[in-house]
């Protein structure tokens, strides 16, 4: 098993280096973000690097985000479609991580994109 340290530590970086993902507070209450469907922005594109994804605003050259590939992965998975709770069942899958941390890091990361206004919830 993945320890929660490894799992999405420095999940999201701005194109600067610094990392966003220091104790963000979950958006709202937990129940609420848990039961939403989190959507991409249309404002972003996303493209492979490394193990990971950056992301680039629409009409721009430059990244100003770049994600791990764990985070790349909630990324990818928000499609309107899948709840949180359902983006952690995939990610234990794939990840080798327990349930419980998986949720609890998924959601810190989703309040985290939702704060950069990555995500609507």
């Amino acid at each position: 098993m993945t320890d929660r340290r490894e799992f999405i530590k420095k999940g999201l970086v701005l194109g600067a280096g610094v990392v966003l993902l220091r104790g963000a507070p979950v958006l709202g209450r937990v129940r609420d973000l848990e039961d939403s469907l989190p959507k991409r922005s249309p404002y972003f594109t996303s493209r492979p690097e490394g193990e990971g994804i950056v992301l680039v605003p629409l009409g721009e050259d430059e990244p100003a985000y770049r994600l791990n590939k764990v985070a790349g992965a909630i990324w990818e998975l928000c499609d309107g479609r899948h709840s949180p709770r359902q983006m952690a069942q995939i990610l234990t899958r794939r990840f080798e991580v327990s349930g419980d941390v998986c949720l609890r890091d998924t959601l810190e990361l989703l309040s985290l994109l939702h704060r950069e206004g990555l995500v609507s919830i």
